[in-house]
């Protein structure tokens, strides 16, 4: 039998500490290559089946060993274990009736209910208690592909898709990659945020084949970096859009200007471009999406 991984999503932790203790225990390459896998890859925890260990283990330390000895970095020998491990986990373990489950957008008056019977709450009151902190960092990154979203008219009747390997994209096919920051945020700060956005490269997750890509790389066509450019605690509202201000790069300017870099500071953003706001958005991502072919 083979290893088994279901990919569960969406913060990484240190996943299945007796498997990894036990791999390490007997195999001390894979249960560092485990370790290496659950940190790297994205954001992805794994849920691993300690009965259906031992043959992929054995399977990841030739691979290691074999590219070791080819004269491969130990690096890139483990992300090619990783592509191995992938692969035959996800072949090994198909099982009728996963696939993608293709989600309806609701109205907030869902009911919850219990043994047939409905509860006093609905949808909309889980949808209240959950994102009225528009401040919060993982609820604001989302409001911002909202905010893109808007300023290119993306159809919005469809349900975000939370994995895909970009962020947006628009009716002419411009795949948009957003990341969001701020100098504010909801609890007790002695100073500003400084300001910093990811630009890693990583591997893309395919949600209609449960599969990440071979290499990492940066699929988007375009980098759109949202800063909620407001200072005031007592006015600050991520609703009006004139307290945002808006930097656009071609992923291909990121590439030849930061290579393999995970992250770029303001200053740094500011010496590659100018800011926008909302109302310029559009015209500007359309500007920079030519650069990009």
């Amino acid at each position: 039998m083979g290893l088994a991984f279901e990919a569960i999503y969406p913060k990484v932790y240190p996943v299945a500490y007796e498997l990894f203790e036990k791999g390490l225990e007997r195999h001390f390459v894979a249960g560092k290559i485990f370790k290496q896998f659950g940190k790297e890859w994205g954001g992805l925890e794994f849920g691993i089946n300690i009965e259906m260990i031992d043959l992929s283990i054995s399977c990841a330390e030739n691979d290691f060993k074999d590219n070791l000895q080819k004269g491969t970095s130990g690096r890139i020998a483990e992300d090619k274990v990783l592509s191995r491990l992938i692969g035959v986990t996800l072949e090994k373990n198909k099982i009728e009736g996963l696939e993608k489950i293709n989600t309806e957008q609701k109205n907030g008056n869902e009911i919850f209910t219990f043994n047939g019977n409905n509860t006093k709450y609905k949808l909309i009151d889980f949808w209240k208690w959950n994102v009225s902190d528009l401040l919060s960092n993982a609820t604001r990154g989302t409001l911002a592909e909202f905010i893109v979203a808007m300023a290119m008219e993306i159809d919005l009747s469809d349900v975000r898709e939370e994995w895909d390997a970009y962020d947006l994209e628009t009716n002419n096919g411009i795949k948009i990659e957003v990341k969001a920051s701020a100098y504010l945020q909801t609890w007790f700060q002695k100073g500003y945020s400084k300001i910093i956005f990811s630009i890693k490269p990583a591997y893309s997750w395919n949600s209609e084949t449960n599969e990440l890509s071979k290499i990492k790389s940066r699929p988007s066509d375009v980098y759109v970096f949202c800063l909620l450019n407001h200072k005031d605690k007592n006015t600050v509202n991520p609703l009006i859009l004139e307290q945002w201000i808006f930097y656009v790069v071609s992923t291909n300017k990121i590439n030849n200007i930061c290579g393999n870099k995970n992250s770029i500071q303001l200053r740094a953003l500011e010496k590659i471009t100018e800011c926008v706001y909302f109302d310029k958005l559009n015209e500007k991502i359309k500007e920079e999406y030519s650069k990009n072919k």
